[in-house]
């Protein structure tokens, strides 16, 4: 009974280290919410950048597969192969061991030669060779050129034609031996006569016809007009001037 009554009084030093340790708690909790605070900052940090990383990395996925699209849809198909369509046949009902499939690269084409200065029956071999064919042959008179060699041809050297086309060709006759008929309207029979022997012709049918303007054995007519031309040793007829009716 004589306890129940006792009160126990605190020095001071007793409550001084009470106090102390009151505070001790109180700064260890504090730094503990705090380091707990820290921590799940940090982790909410790290959380949103592993998100960012996996967006970008899913951005990257889809853009490479919108290329790999592109690249398979369009670009392959449009180099590859022409965008022509091709009808194929029906072909049910028949039996086949293996079917081979020839897709064309197109027309062939081949150069033109140079065909200038080359013999005739040459170039129509060496044009046999390369597939193109002969349309027409002009021949004329060149005098830089000899007889059946090519003056002229329809397409320039190094031109590009389909193969199996044609060439037109200009071939040399040789220098033009052919006498150029002069005008003898006025002249005397004699003199005409000496000037057809000079240009490689010769007098033909002689008529005589009466005329009172020009002096007997004038010529007033020839066959021929004046600048034709004749093979040479050719001949030339006349109507000369009479004074007999």
């Amino acid at each position: 009974m004589f306890f129940k009554n006792v009160k126990y009084i605190m020095t001071e030093e007793e409550k001084e280290k009470m106090k102390d340790d009151i505070r001790a708690k109180t700064s260890i909790s504090s730094s503990q919410n705090f380091s707990l605070g820290v921590k799940s900052l940090t982790t909410s940090n790290n959380l949103r950048n592993r998100l960012k990383l996996f967006s970008v990395f899913i951005m990257f996925f889809i853009s490479i597969m919108i290329l790999v699209l592109i690249f398979d849809k369009l670009l392959i198909p449009y180099f590859v192969h022409e965008r022509t369509k091709v009808k194929v046949p029906l072909i049910e009902g028949y039996s086949f061991e293996k079917v081979f499939i020839t897709l064309s690269k197109g027309t062939e084409t081949v150069g033109v030669p140079n065909l200038i200065g080359q013999n005739l029956r040459q170039v129509r071999i060496s044009l046999n060779k390369l597939g193109i064919r002969i349309s027409n042959v002009d021949y004329i008179f060149n005098e830089q050129f000899g007889k059946d060699t090519i003056v002229l041809q329809s397409k320039s050297y190094g031109s590009k034609i389909e193969y199996g086309d044609t060439l037109r060709l200009s071939v040399s006759k040789g220098k033009d031996n052919n006498s150029l008929v002069p005008n003898f309207i006025g002249e005397s029979l004699s003199s005409t006569q000496s000037k057809l022997e000079s240009i490689n012709l010769k007098l033909g049918k002689v008529s005589f016809r009466y005329d009172e303007t020009f002096v007997v054995g004038t010529i007033l007519e020839q066959s021929l007009s004046p600048n034709s031309t004749l093979l040479p040793n050719s001949s030339i007829d006349f109507v000369v001037a009479s004074n007999k009716k």
